[in-house]
C-alpha cells in the first residue's frame, strides 16, 4: 500500500492530508480554511515581530490566541507551545509545497507500543515535492529566513546536575570531543569520564578521579565571593 501511494505521489498526486490551514473543495482544489486562516497568519506575523520562538508563544498567550490542531477530522484549539508554533513556522506545507516521503518504515525493525513500526527520517533531497500545490501562508524564502533566525537563537542545553556529591556533575565537557562528562561513584569518591566515548564503546577521551577538583573549584569560588570582580 505504501508503495502504491509513493508511486502516485511521484506522479503529482496528493496522497496524504495537509496540516491545519486548508480545506479541499468539490473540484479537488485546496483553499484556505476560513476557520484557521487568521490564526495561522497571526502566528507567523507574531514571529516576525518578536523574532524568537519563546517570544512568539508568550505574545500569543497574552493575546489569548490558541493554536488549531487536527485530531481525526475535527479541529481542536490548543494552548500555544514552542513545539506547536515551530511546526507552523517550519513545515514546508505552509509555503504551498506538498511533501511526501519524509520518513519510511525501518525494515525488520522493532514494533512500537502503538503497534506501528519505527520510522526513520529520509534526507530532504529524497523527498517528493509538489510545488504550488495549494495557497501559501509564506514564501519559501521567508521560511528559510525564519529557520535561519531559529538556528541563530538556538542554544546548547546544559545538563542539569544530578544526584551525588560530585560538585561539577553535569557541568563539565570533554576537552577532546566536546561531549558531556558523566560521573560514576565506584566505592568511595567519584570518577569523571567522556560520555560520547562511552556510547560508542570506545576508550574514553578523558577519564579521571580527583576529589581535589571540587576543593579547587570551591577555593576559587570563595575568592570571587570575597572580592567580587568590578
Amino acid at each position: 500500500m505504501m508503495q502504491s501511494r509513493l508511486t502516485k505521489a511521484k506522479k503529482g498526486e496528493v496522497v496524504s492530508k495537509l496540516p491545519v490551514g486548508w480545506i479541499k473543495g468539490p473540484d479537488g482544489k485546496y483553499d484556505y480554511d476560513p476557520a484557521t486562516r487568521d490564526t495561522i497568519k497571526t502566528v507567523i506575523d507574531t514571529f516576525w515581530q518578536t523574532r524568537t520562538l519563546r517570544g512568539t508563544v508568550k505574545a500569543l498567550k497574552k493575546a489569548g490566541i490558541q493554536i488549531p490542531n487536527r485530531k481525526g477530522e475535527r479541529i481542536h484549539l490548543r494552548k500555544p507551545t514552542c513545539g506547536r508554533v515551530m511546526r507552523i513556522l517550519t513545515n514546508p506545507s505552509y509555503t504551498g509545497v506538498y511533501v511526501f516521503g519524509e520518513t519510511q518504515c525501518q525494515p525488520e525493525g522493532a514494533v512500537l507500543a502503538s503497534g506501528h513500526s519505527k520510522r526513520n527520517n529520509i534526507p530532504e533531497e529524497n523527498w517528493i515535492k509538489i510545488f504550488n500545490n495549494h495557497p501559501a501562508y509564506m514564501t519559501e524564502e521567508e521560511q528559510q529566513e525564519i529557520m535561519a533566525i531559529l538556528r541563530k537563537n538556538n542554544f546548547h542545553r546544559r545538563d542539569r546536575p544530578g544526584r551525588g556529591p560530585a560538585l561539577m556533575q553535569g557541568l563539565l565537557r570533554c576537552a577532546v570531543c566536546g561531549a558531556n562528562l558523566s560521573v560514576c561513584y565506584p566505592q568511595k569518591g567519584y570518577m569523571y569520564s567522556c560520555r560520547k566515548s562511552e556510547r560508542l564503546a570506545e576508550r574514553p577521551c578523558i577519564v579521571f578521579t580527583s576529589n581535589d577538583l571540587d576543593r579547587f573549584i570551591l577555593r576559587e569560588l570563595f575568592k570571587v565571593l570575597e572580592t567580587p570582580p568590578v
